[in-house]
């Protein structure tokens, strides 16, 4: 099959529809609002929905979609936002709306709703049926927009004749459903990236954020680069420029008031910067994968990313997702990676990659609730060794893997860090809720200490068409998404692939830090048969930020800390003279014999934190 061009890849209103049908001899939709909305601001929408020849009878229903980030719409009190009212050009039409807020959910069998991606509005006919050319409007009044910008989905379904007879909901999608467009605020900073390899030019590219650290696309003002006073024009809220690198071996820029992240002169291998773990509209995120691409690429400046959607659609909605990734991948500018996450019965969720432009299709499964699940095994059975297999850590059988897996070669890495939060050890928050809190299965660092030889990844997991970058999932707000950094030689597939499968690779929580590492000379993600009486422990750390921390984790246990004191760049140099006998930890049915470990932690004043991967030593 020949590559696609971005230009080819087109909007398809899909919204769940690998589980939803979507028919056009349903009718047309429209929608109705202000010339320009705000993110944050109330407004007043209207979404019509105008009957085609298959008309709707009596007894049917039409679903309208009011998008997660916006107010819930409610029918009881019209002086609050979001309050909604359905009207019928035909009056011989009786109208009876209800309303199902519940976010995230899956197919409620009673109504239809399904709230993955919104709270549904249903409106149910009785008397007359609709006959073609009659509408159904549904003003939602002055409800709060989205908190972020993007384009949001106000998607139709309709029920023809109350029999409920469409896959799963029971609702077809209306072909051609609305969407409307949420502008950011006026921009008051910036937030300006810097490519990490320096040469004999220094890369800057700058994104206008307003008030809620929110991108604004229309920004068109000026700015300066310092040093050197490179004049940037900004179109469409961005501007770049190259400016001299200098002599200086790390390098930050300023423009403004904002500091860019650290870049350095590239050793043996360069660093690259990615997000392989954001969602889109093909399951039950916002923006198409195009939409979420193309912010990861311009808007945040990410090096690799991979639109890692659920596994829960049709053939033809994967094929979406390959096209996607194929059309965006760019060796040398921007890479990408065909994934999917899927959620296991017995080991929660997993996020699967693959090298190349093709992949084995997700296995079909019939879908139940909010999520379908099927056997780890049988997944592995369907996959090829040329898998990339990484846990994303947020449910309580995630990382209890079976010697099977963990033998396999295909699951180098572990998240250890995303928007549910950080999954280092016990105790740590996660999510939003102060009384959700990692527990022992989770911690990654007792599944190192059972023998698991994994790197750390961070991903954001985001939902909201903000890759790389932002606070929001969904509707709500956990933390900031994290980023996986990675030593490769090109930034090519190939090259990236072959860092991430061989854990040359640091996790952080959002920030661009960068983290050098060593062991007796074995860098991070490294092993070494060996029985070395003193371990010699080197690092060199470039801050996002000033540093408060820096922590050396030996078998799971911090056992040396440097108070860095707010500097922006340190150096360590630690000998570990403790006799190797009294390190080495037990045989475990994941190594062949004793071992031990070493990772080392980061934590900046801002609170951002990095971890490199381990370097693991077995006894000789």
């Amino acid at each position: 099959m020949a590559k696609r061009s971005v230009k080819d890849l087109k909007y398809k209103p899909y919204f769940l529809s690998g589980t939803q049908d979507v028919r056009d001899d349903l009718g047309t939709t429209s929608i109705n609002g202000p010339a320009e909305i705000t993110t944050g601001k109330r407004v007043t929408i209207e979404v019509t929905y105008k009957a085609g020849d298959k008309t709707l009878l009596d007894g049917g229903a039409v679903r309208f979609a009011v998008p997660l980030p916006f107010e819930s719409p409610q029918i009881d009190n019209s002086r609050k936002g979001g309050y909604c009212k359905a009207v019928c050009s035909n009056r011989d039409v009786k109208l009876q709306i209800k309303v199902n807020p519940s976010p995230f959910t899956g197919f409620d069998a009673n109504d239809g709703h399904c709230g993955a991606f919104a709270r549904s509005v249903f409106v149910h006919v009785s008397g007359a049926g609709l006959a073609a050319g009659d509408t159904i409007t549904l003003k939602y009044t002055k409800g709060t927009a989205a908190m972020w910008s993007g384009w949001f989905d106000f998607t139709v379904f309709v029920d023809p004749n109350g029999k409920r007879r469409a896959r799963n909901s029971g609702y077809s999608i209306v072909a051609g459903s609305p969407r409307l467009f949420v502008h950011g605020r006026k921009a008051d900073h910036f937030k300006v990236y810097l490519d990490a390899n320096l040469g004999r030019t220094a890369k800057v590219s700058v994104a206008a954020r307003d008030e809620l650290d929110d991108f604004d696309g229309r920004f068109t003002g000026k700015a300066t680069v310092k040093p050197g006073g490179k004049k940037l024009a900004f179109k469409k809220g961005l501007a770049k420029a190259s400016v001299p690198a200098g002599k200086a071996d790390v390098m930050r820029v300023k423009v403004g008031k904002n500091v860019s992240n650290p870049a350095k002169t590239p050793g043996k291998y360069n660093i690259y910067w990615g997000d392989v773990h954001t969602h889109s509209l093909v399951y039950d995120g916002i923006g198409t994968p195009k939409e979420v691409y193309t912010h990861g690429r311009d808007v945040t400046k990410l090096d690799f990313q991979s639109v890692s959607e659920h596994s829960f659609y049709d053939p033809s909605m994967y094929q979406y997702i390959v096209e996607s990734a194929d059309a965006f991948n760019d060796p040398g500018k921007f890479v990408t990676f065909l994934g999917y996450e899927a959620r296991t019965t017995d080991h929660g969720d997993i996020n699967f990659y693959f090298p190349g432009a093709s992949s084995p299709h997700p296995p079909k499964t019939k879908f139940k609730g909010t999520y379908n699940t099927y056997p780890l095994k049988k997944y592995l059975a369907t996959l090829g060794k040329r898998t990339l297999i990484v846990p994303h850590c947020h449910l309580k059988p995630s990382i209890d893997y079976p010697a099977t897996l963990a033998g396999s070669g295909m699951m180098p890495l572990v998240e250890i860090y995303s928007q549910w939060g950080n999954f280092e050890k016990p105790g740590g928050q996660f999510t939003s809720d102060p009384k959700m809190r990692v527990n022992k299965i989770q911690a990654i660092v007792n599944n190192l200490l059972a023998g698991l030889r994994v790197g750390f990844t961070g991903g954001s997991d985001n939902h909201s068409c903000h890759p790389g970058y932002g606070w929001h999932m969904r509707a709500d707000t956990n933390f900031p998404g994290g980023l996986t950094a990675v030593f490769a030689t090109e930034k090519t597939r190939k090259g990236i692939w072959n860092a991430l499968t061989k854990r040359r690779c640091f996790a952080t929580t959002g920030c661009r830090m960068l983290i050098e590492f060593a062991v007796n000379g074995v860098a991070m993600g490294g092993e070494k048969k060996a029985s070395p009486a003193e371990r010699i422990v080197t690092a060199a750390v470039n801050g996002d930020g000033p540093i408060k921390q820096i922590d050396i984790v030996r078998n799971g246990k911090d056992v040396k800390s440097f108070d860095v004191g707010g500097k922006l760049d340190y150096h360590i140099e630690w000998a570990d003279d403790k006799p190797a006998e009294k390190v080495w930890l037990d045989k475990t049915k994941y190594t062949a014999g004793k071992f031990m470990f070493y990772y080392l932690r980061v934590t900046q004043e801002d609170g951002q934190i990095g971890w490199a991967s381990p370097v693991w030593f077995d006894k000789k």
